[in-house]
């Protein structure tokens, strides 16, 4: 089946993968957790983390440092495994930084895993683990929100409460000149925090009374904080965004934020697009507004591409396109400089998307077929915009997203088989996976759909071929044997034709050769009479005189 055949994804939805996942190749790809609808998703710089609604965790991607907590065993799970260890606890959020991942359980536990060089795990002493370990420094309670960077971490509490760990090198877990901070601490802003978002090296956080706190590197204007290039070891505020903020999203050197009117901020680092601001923007270091036709529910960062999804739950994205993470087209790995809408999802709800590295998963459920209607959203979309020039330090006035044309190299796309999906047995059970090369969700059914959807089309197409070609071959035999007759009755005419012609000529040939020697015979009789004519004057001419008698006396 081709990756656009989604008939048989069920109601609860599908993950989706695009980029340098590790999953099926890595090419673009979808599946599904058998009765298990998949509740939040996480990317690191090249793994992956799903939680499931049963409170299930399954990882895929590389292990080279235990980031997946399945053992060591695996260096590459190309497909996702579940975290057996964990089977006892309920899991309910999870997080991935570059080479570690952090998981909160419904008990308010904490657990950690993978590599620990510079204490992003919370476990003083340990060097790295392949398996969770429960950060008992932390006390047990119900966390609302895990972060993860390239080597420090963060954890949000319910009651807002902040708690940060790892690597202080750039002043990224905002605690002063402390270095290396290896167990969980308290950072205190004097409010509650209600999000976070953790960047390579740099942090965000938004307070209760919706003000914006970035801290840490600041080397490309990811802290928002204008032309001030020192490091910030502590929280500053971000002044320039008026509006209430609602949530922020980190990436290596860029940083975006949603309000509560649904409008988005960018600044920082945009060389490859992800700020959304034009080609001519390779930097930002103050906020600047993407005017956008529609509301924007939802933001995440990767490394250097950003995603947006609209109220409506059409998915956009833009920024560094290399490996297709930007989900606009296989073939389509070129930068985006404004915001795209992928229409892939044009007839899905997309409802979480996750950015890492070099890859983006989204999960989605399909519309309801009585929905399936355009959104105004969509209706705008059906010109390109730029309305002025692009400015840096205010506003881009954007009043529609990018079309993509479809091009030869598309349609193309479009019409030729896509990567497959399946879905994930049940923890307990016994039989082994599908094959990746499967098409179908189950084992037991791949025969079902094979045999009816596939052999006898193919049969038919045969049979239909042949009769064509025999129709056509008796149609070839008769117009050549049409062809035959009407040559040899062609040429017969044209021997008619020509005896008729030899006939003519023989005749007029004949007549005259009559009219000549008519005419010669003519001129003999003229030439004759004439002779005789002459003859006659020349005999008159010679007969003498009469004598005269003499008379005798």
């Amino acid at each position: 089946m081709a990756a656009t055949d989604d008939s048989d994804i069920p109601e609860s939805g599908a993950v989706f993968t695009f980029g340098k996942s590790k999953f099926a190749e890595n090419l673009p790809n979808k599946f599904w957790v058998k009765n298990d609808r998949v509740l939040q998703v996480s990317c690191g710089d090249e793994h992956t983390a799903l939680v499931a609604e049963s409170g299930r965790v399954f990882m895929f991607g590389p292990n080279n440092w235990g980031e997946l907590g399945i053992g060591s065993a695996t260096k590459v799970a190309n497909k996702p495994s579940c975290i057996k260890s964990l089977k006892s606890e309920k899991s309910r959020l999870v997080a991935c930084g570059r080479h570690h991942s952090i998981i909160a359980t419904e008990s308010g536990k904490i657990y950690t895993f993978g590599a620990n060089n510079d204490g992003q795990l919370g476990i003083d002493g340990l060097t790295s683990t392949d398996t969770p370990k429960h950060v008992d420094s932390l006390e047990d309670t119900q966390y609302k929100m895990v972060a993860a960077g390239s080597d420090h971490s963060m954890a949000l509490t319910e009651d807002g409460r902040l708690f940060v760990w790892g690597s202080n090198g750039e002043g990224q877990v905002g605690l002063g000149e402390e270095s290396e901070v290896s167990v969980p601490t308290q950072l205190d802003v004097g409010q509650r925090v209600t999000c976070i978002a953790c960047g390579y090296y740099h942090s965000a956080i938004v307070t209760e009374n919706g003000e914006l706190y970035t801290f840490g590197e600041t080397e490309e204007g990811q802290l928002g904080l204008g032309d001030d290039t020192e490091e910030p070891k502590i929280p500053q505020q971000v002044v320039a965004i008026s509006d209430k903020v609602k949530a922020v999203a980190c990436g290596s050197t860029h940083t975006v934020v949603l309000t509560e009117k649904g409008q988005v901020y960018t600044f920082g680092g945009g060389a490859s697009g992800q700020l959304g601001l034009g080609v001519s923007v390779l930097s930002s270091p103050s906020p600047s507004l993407l005017k956008l036709p529609f509301k924007v529910s939802q933001i995440c960062c990767g490394e250097n591409f950003t995603a947006l999804i609209s109220e409506k739950g059409q998915l956009y994205t833009f920024g560094d396109g290399r490996h297709g993470k930007l989900a606009l087209g296989q073939e389509s790995f070129a930068n985006q400089f404004v915001p795209s809408r992928v229409d892939r999802f044009t007839k899905f709800v997309v409802n979480r998307v996750a950015c890492g590295g070099c890859h983006m998963i989204v999960t989605a459920t399909p519309k309801l077929e009585n929905g399936d209607v355009e959104s105004e959203e969509e209706e705008e979309m059906e010109k390109p915009y730029l309305n002025g020039s692009l400015r840096v330090n205010k506003s881009l006035d954007l009043t529609g997203t990018l079309e993509r044309s479809f091009s030869a190299r598309d349609r193309r796309r479009n019409a030729s088989p896509g990567p497959l999906y399946r879905t994930l047995p049940a923890l307990g059970s016994t039989r082994p996976l599908p094959a990746l090369h499967a098409t179908v969700p189950a084992i037991q059914n791949h025969d079902q759909h094979i045999k009816p959807a596939v052999v006898p089309r193919l049969e038919t197409a045969k049979k239909k071929g042949k009769d064509k070609k025999d129709k056509k071959e008796k149609e070839d035999k008769k117009k050549k044997k049409k062809g035959k007759k009407d040559e040899e009755e062609e040429e017969e005419d044209e021997d008619k034709d020509e005896e008729k012609d030899k006939k003519k000529s023989k005749e007029k040939d004949k007549k005259k050769n009559k009219d000549e020697k008519d005419k010669d015979k003519k001129k003999d009789k003229e030439d004759k009479e004439e002779d005789e004519e002459k003859e006659k004057e020349e005999k008159k001419e010679e007969v003498p005189p009469p004598k005269k008698k003499v008379a005798q006396h």
